[in-house]
Formats: C-alpha cells, structure tokens, sequence
C-alpha cells in the first residue's frame, strides 16, 4: 500500500528500517488489495492490515493505520493494544503507556478481566526502573 510514508521515517534509539523486496513489496501491496475487498468492518480490516505490516517490519504503515481507527473513536481494545505494542518496539515508552491504559478500559468495559490484567502487569514492568 502506498500511503506516502515508510518506516524510513522512524527514526532514533531502537529504531530501525528495512527495504522490502520487489516481490515481497508486490505481495504486501496485493494482500492489502484482497483485504480491502472483504466484507469485513473497517476494524477487523484495519487490525488484519496492520498485522500484514508488522510481519513485514513496516511498523510505521502498522501504527498509521491503527492510528486511523483510534482517531475514529474506535472502541476495540485490540486496537490500542497492538498500538501499544507497536510503539513500545520502536521504544516511544509514553506512547505504548497511554494506549495500553486505553486498551484496559476498553477490556474491562467489555468484562475480559484477563486481558485486562495481562496488561496492567505489563505496564507495571514498563515503569519499574532498569
């Protein structure tokens, strides 16, 4: 999919890019194609995309889609959690934070207790000094 940007455009510690391919860029480009062609929400769509991205490496693809959804007042958790891992792997720490807080509420409005508390743990770890 060409949306304009890469992730040559992350940049700083931990941060890294990769050139795909050609065919690897072609394939990206017509799985994304295939997606867009289900009758699937625009949610489910958007998740399965950015996972097709961050098989990939394309991390900033990833977090522009979700960032898409999440701008639209998406009410999934998976959303924001993905957007937490994402921007937990390319260490922009406040980030990954904010939408895992964000991925809790949603999990404990929609009574998953588990996943809730899978994540609390995890933002537990994230503020323990090193």
């Amino acid at each position: 999919a060409d949306s304009g940007r890469s992730s040559e455009e992350e940049d700083g510690p931990g941060r890294t890019f990769q050139l795909l391919g050609a065919g690897d860029a072609e394939y990206v480009r017509q799985a994304v194609e295939l997606l867009q062609q289900q009758s699937l929400s625009e949610e489910d769509k958007a998740l399965l995309q950015a996972h097709l991205y961050m098989g990939y490496y394309l991390r900033a693809e990833a977090r522009e889609v979700l960032e898409k959804v999440a701008s639209s007042g998406s009410q999934r958790p998976d959303v924001y959690r993905l957007l937490g891992d994402l921007y937990l792997q390319v260490g922009v720490t406040p980030l990954a934070e904010k939408n895992y807080q964000e991925a809790i509420k949603l999990y404990e409005a929609a009574g998953d207790a588990q996943r809730a508390g899978e994540l609390r743990q995890k933002l537990e770890e994230l503020k323990k000094p090193e």
